[in-house]
């Protein structure tokens, strides 16, 4: 279990995945958090999004690595994050994202609370489900 990252469900239907990132935390600590957020990802077959509570201002030598290694790892049924938090640097870096891969974009969204991450999601997820029921 990562120390500087805690990872839970976030709801009991289990469509979001809560991420904790603590004021201080460790490259380990995030690939801890990455097997963590998998093992959840992968026990349900239905989509997953994700809140993501960032409250470092400062990030770990070498995380922009890690960060796209972790980026290959995308699972099917993995959806939007939704960033709360962690500043300029943070944001700096969705967007510096958003360039070198045009997925991005979509997979990745600042917000400024957790309630506000709730009603993005839930409006993404009717969008979804009228999508789907469309094309049925």
């Amino acid at each position: 279990m990562a120390e500087g990252i805690k990872i839970s469900w976030h709801n009991k239907e289990k469509t979001i995945i809560f991420q904790h990132f603590l004021p201080i935390w460790t490259l380990s600590d995030y690939w801890v958090s990455v097997d963590e957020t998998h093992t959840l990802i992968m026990s349900v077959e239905h989509p997953v999004y994700f809140i993501s509570n960032i409250e470092t201002k400062k990030l770990p030598d070498g995380f922009i690595t890690a960060l796209r290694k972790a980026s290959g790892m995308i699972k099917p049924n993995e959806r939007t994050h939704y960033i709360i938090g962690g500043g300029l640097m943070v944001r700096g870096l969705i967007r510096i994202g958003e360039v070198f891969n045009a997925r991005n974009k979509s997979r990745f969204k600042t917000c400024g609370s957790i309630a506000e991450a709730e009603m993005l999601i839930k409006q993404e997820m009717e969008k979804d489900a009228a999508e789907n029921a469309s094309k049925v």
